[in-house]
C-alpha cells in the first residue's frame, strides 16, 4: 500500500511494483487458504490467484520500462501482454470459478487425497503445459527486463550523478528477489513432473521465501 501511494520516486514504477506484490500476497493467503482446509469451509475462494500468475510477468516488464523511461505510458498495444492472464481467468472462471459449491468440494477432496499419497504424484498434462507456459513467460519477461536495465546504465556517462531516477542496489535486490521466487516454484514443479510430492517441504520453503520477500520490500 505505501509503494501504490508513495508520491516520492518514480511513482508509476512503484505503483506497478505494489501489484507485484500484492500479487504474491493473494499467492500466499491462497496456498494458506488451501493448506489449512479452510477452502473446505469456503470453497468459493480456491485457486483465486491461479490465474494473477499469468499477469506477474508483463508487470514485471511493465516496472522495467518505467523505470528506464520517463516518456513511457501505457498505450492500448501494450495491453496484449496482459492477454494470457485473460485467457487465464476466462478458463478458471467457467472451469471452477463459476462451478457449483459441490462441484468445488470434490475438487478440493480428490486433491488433499492426491496431496496425501506416499507414492508417485500424478500430474495431468494440462498442469505440466500450464505450469511451462507460466515459468518459461516470467523468464523470458525477466531477461528482457533484464536487458533492458543493463542497456540503461551502460548508456549512462555517470550512473550515480547524472541518472537517479532509482536506486541500483534496491532494483538489484527486486529483481533478485523474484528470480529466486521463480527459482523455487521452478524447482518445485519439475520435482512434481517427476513424480515428487511437492506438498510438503518444497511448498513450505517456497511460501517462505515468498513471506521474506515481502517483509523485506515493506521494510
Amino acid at each position: 500500500g505505501f509503494l501504490f501511494f508513495n508520491t516520492r520516486g518514480n511513482k508509476r514504477a512503484n505503483r506497478v511494483l505494489s501489484i507485484v506484490l500484492i500479487i504474491i500476497a493473494v499467492s500466499i493467503a491462497d496456498s494458506l487458504i488451501f493448506y489449512s482446509k479452510l477452502a473446505m469451509i469456503f470453497p468459493y475462494l480456491i485457486f483465486f490467484s491461479n490465474p494473477m500468475g499469468l499477469a506477474m510477468a508483463p508487470l514485471i516488464f511493465f516496472y522495467a520500462r518505467y523505470l528506464t523511461s520517463k516518456r513511457f505510458h501505457l498505450i492500448t498495444i501494450d495491453f496484449l501482454h496482459l492477454i494470457p492472464f485473460l485467457l487465464g481467468f476466462l478458463y478458471f472462471a467457467f472451469g471452477l470459478y463459476f462451478r457449483s459449491k459441490d462441484f468445488k468440494i470434490e475438487l478440493l477432496l480428490e486433491e488433499y487425497n492426491r496431496i496425501a499419497t506416499d507414492g508417485k504424484y500424478p500430474v495431468e498434462i494440462s498442469t505440466i503445459i500450464a505450469n511451462t507456459f507460466v515459468h518459461i513467460q516470467v523468464l523470458i519477461y525477466y531477461v528482457m527486463s533484464i536487458r533492458m536495465l543493463k542497456e540503461y546504465s551502460r548508456k549512462a556517462a555517470n550512473y550515480f550523478s547524472s541518472l537517479k531516477q532509482f536506486d541500483l542496489k534496491w532494483v538489484q535486490f527486486v529483481f533478485i528477489g523474484l528470480f529466486v521466487i521463480w527459482g523455487g516454484s521452478a524447482l518445485t514443479f519439475m520435482a512434481m513432473v517427476m513424480g515428487y510430492n511437492p506438498h510438503h517441504l518444497a511448498h513450505q520453503l517456497l511460501f517462505f521465501l515468498n513471506a521474506i520477500f515481502i517483509y523485506i520490500m515493506g521494510y
